[in-house]
């Protein structure tokens, strides 16, 4: 018998191990997530026989829309389940729970990333739409000039860069983080060799931002820069002098111009649980979800 039902805190271990054996990820990221962002009561799990089968965090953000609507949603994160226990249904049926604790606490949609570009077929099938994507480039260093026109870039903390991420997105289809989980991609970039930082590529441009990781390759990954599209060279030139690397991958929202050689590519989904956002929303929105936490 399957058993879904909000964690408790003594629980936390397994869902570590849980987490670990699914993701890899390294146990201080793991700890910092349980410490500082999420508390055991947002993780929904699927216990069977006396076992945790299936785990997932359901954080709040929100959804701003182009009007200025600032809707509620929850944006599921670390969806798991144990390798000896998958094909059971495990997390299909801990989602349709999900769905209905978040419904009735009011949200109006869940958001998630899947973890590989095959599970978009997986989620469709749960109700899932198409609604997040971002433009992707990259940068080899022996084609970057040098130059960087004069600009500047500096470490920042958490609540300056999303102040500078909202100011940017503002007017857009995009999901907001709160400030733990900007704090979660601060700690992710900065034990990476990365961090958060503040883009200044002219006088006369708004001050941009970038959240940056190096690879487990080598390879500095620009999770998001957001910066006037025109001047987004000139921001890869500021990134490549202060971290070194033989390639700069870079994300920026998909409705952005982008460069020779650049795609669009889907990237988050979102059940809605208002008939009438689907509508509005369902079918041509192309949102920006940006960092991920991936």
């Amino acid at each position: 018998m399957l058993t879904i039902r909000p964690s408790t805190p003594n629980e936390i271990p397994r869902q570590k191990e849980l987490w670990k054996k699914c993701f890899g990820d390294p146990a201080p990221y793991i700890d910092f997530f349980y410490d500082k962002v999420c508390p055991a009561g947002q993780v929904m799990v699927a216990e069977a026989d006396g076992t945790i089968a299936s785990m997932a965090a359901l954080l709040p953000a929100t959804l701003r829309t182009p009007e200025g609507e600032a809707l509620p949603v929850s944006y599921l994160y670390a969806l798991a389940t144990d390798p000896d226990l998958q094909g059971r249904g495990h997390a299909r049926e801990l989602l349709q729970a999900a769905d209905q604790h978040l419904l009735d606490q009011g949200y109006k949609a869940m958001a998630l990333v899947p973890a590989s570009p095959s599970l978009h077929k997986f989620f469709a099938a749960t109700g899932m739409d198409e609604c997040f994507a971002h433009r992707k480039s990259e940068f080899l260093a022996s084609s970057l000039s040098g130059d960087a026109g004069g600009g500047t870039i500096t470490p920042i903390g958490p609540e300056e860069y999303n102040a500078i991420r909202e100011a940017y997105l503002n007017g857009s289809l995009y999901l907001s983080y709160p400030q733990e989980l900007i704090e979660l991609q601060a700690f992710s970039s900065v034990a990476s060799g990365g961090g958060l930082y503040r883009v200044e590529v002219a006088d006369d441009a708004e001050v941009g931002c970038a959240a940056i990781e190096y690879t487990r390759h080598g390879d500095v990954l620009m999770k998001e820069l957001l910066t006037y599209h025109q001047y987004t060279r000139r921001a890869v030139e500021l990134v490549a002098k202060l971290l070194p690397a033989e390639r700069y991958l870079l994300r920026t929202p998909a409705v952005w111009e982008g460069f020779s050689g650049n795609y669009t590519q889907p990237f988050g989904m979102i059940k809605w649980y208002d008939p009438a956002l689907q509508r509005r929303f369902g079918e041509n929105a192309i949102g920006y979800l940006g960092l991920a936490f991936d």
